[in-house]
C-alpha cells in the first residue's frame, strides 16, 4: 500500500519551530515577536513549541534573504521583518534582491498608516524629483551616499577584487586587540556571491561588523590609503610610526578626502571625519577636522 501523506497536525506535533525576527533583542520588533510567540503555537495544528531566534542585519533584510534562500520551506521557520522592505523591493529590486511574491503572509499584530511628505517650498512633487541626480562621478557618489552609484561601481569589479578590499579593511577578520570577546563579523567567501549580493554589499547589506572594525576601515582616509592595526593597549614605542597596509592608491585617497571635505562644507556639524591628518593637509571648516578640545575625531 502507498504510504499515507503526513497531515499538518502530525507534522507539527512534538516539534520545536522557530519564530524568527530580523532585529536584535530588546527592541520593538523583538518585543512584538516574543509576545506573538507565546500564543501562536496554540493556533497551529499539533501545537508545536515555539522559540524566538534573532537574526539582525540591514533592517531585517538579512533575515528575509535567509528565509528566501536558505531556510527550510516546510513551515518550521517563519518570522517578522520590516514591512517597508516590500515597497522597497518594487522600487529598488536590484538593491533589495528579494521577491516577496514567493512569501506567504500570515498576519499582522497591528495596523498603521504611513505617509511621506516634503516641505512645499522645495518644489519637490515626486520621489524622482528628489533623487534624480543625473550622471554623477565617484566623488558625488560618496557625497550623496548614492546606493545606486555604489552598486554600479561594484558591478564593474570582480567579486574576488571586491572581497580582497573588504578583507584588507578588516571585515570578516577578528580584530587582534588582545581583549576577549572580539568577533570577526560576517563576510562570506566571494565564490558564494550572487550578482545581486555583490551589488548590495557595496553599501553594507549582507555585511556584519563591529563599531571597532568600522572605525579601523575608515583609517585609510587619514593615512593616505593605509589601514592601520588596532590596539587597546598603550604601545611602548608610541613615538614610532605605525606601519599600515595600503588598500587604496593616492588618487583614490585624495578623491575620498575631498568628498568628505565637500560634505562638511554643506553640513558643518557633520561628525564624520576620521583623523588625525599626519601630513597637516586637512583644513578646518565648519565643525572640526582633526584634533579638537575633546580629542581626535
Amino acid at each position: 500500500m502507498p504510504a499515507r501523506a503526513q497531515t499538518v497536525e502530525e507534522f507539527y506535533r512534538g516539534k520545536t519551530i522557530q519564530f524568527m525576527v530580523g532585529y536584535p533583542p530588546s527592541g520593538a520588533f523583538d518585543a512584538y515577536t516574543r509576545v506573538a510567540a507565546r500564543f501562536i503555537g496554540k493556533h497551529i495544528p499539533g501545537n508545536p513549541t515555539v522559540i524566538v531566534n534573532n537574526m539582525p542585519g540591514a533592517s531585517s533584510l538579512q533575515f528575509v534573504r535567509y528565509l528566501q534562500s536558505v531556510a527550510p520551506k516546510d513551515g518550521s521557520q517563519f518570522g517578522m521583518f520590516n514591512r517597508g522592505l516590500m515597497p522597497k523591493s518594487v522600487l529598488e529590486p536590484k538593491e533589495t534582491g528579494v521577491d516577496f511574491t514567493k512569501f506567504t503572509w500570515i498576519g499582522s499584530m497591528n495596523s498603521e498608516l504611513a505617509i511621506c511628505y516634503m516641505w512645499g517650498a522645495k518644489g519637490i512633487k515626486t520621489v524622482k524629483d528628489k533623487h534624480n541626480l543625473g550622471t554623477i562621478d565617484v566623488r558625488t557618489v560618496l557625497e550623496k551616499s548614492s546606493n545606486v552609484g555604489a552598486l554600479k561601481i561594484a558591478q564593474k569589479m570582480a567579486p574576488q577584487e571586491m572581497w580582497n578590499t573588504y578583507t584588507a579593511l578588516g571585515y570578516g577578520q577578528k580584530p587582534q586587540i588582545q581583549f576577549p570577546g572580539a568577533v570577526p563579523g560576517r563576510l562570506r567567501p566571494w565564490k558564494t556571491w550572487r550578482p545581486v549580493e555583490q551589488a548590495t554589499m557595496s553599501y553594507g547589506y549582507g555585511l556584519s561588523a563591529s563599531l571597532l572594525q568600522m572605525a579601523r576601515a575608515y583609517t585609510p582616509l587619514a593615512r593616505d590609503g593605509d589601514v592601520i592595526p588596532l590596539t587597546m593597549l598603550k604601545r611602548a614605542d608610541e613615538e614610532a610610526p605605525v606601519a599600515g597596509l595600503r588598500v587604496t592608491e593616492g588618487r583614490a585617497h585624495e578623491a575620498m578626502v575631498a568628498a568628505e571635505k565637500r560634505v562638511l562644507e554643506a553640513f558643518p556639524a557633520a561628525d564624520i571625519i576620521i583623523h588625525p591628518d599626519p601630513h597637516g593637509r586637512a583644513e578646518a571648516h565648519g565643525g572640526t577636522f582633526g584634533e579638537t578640545e575633546h580629542g581626535t575625531r
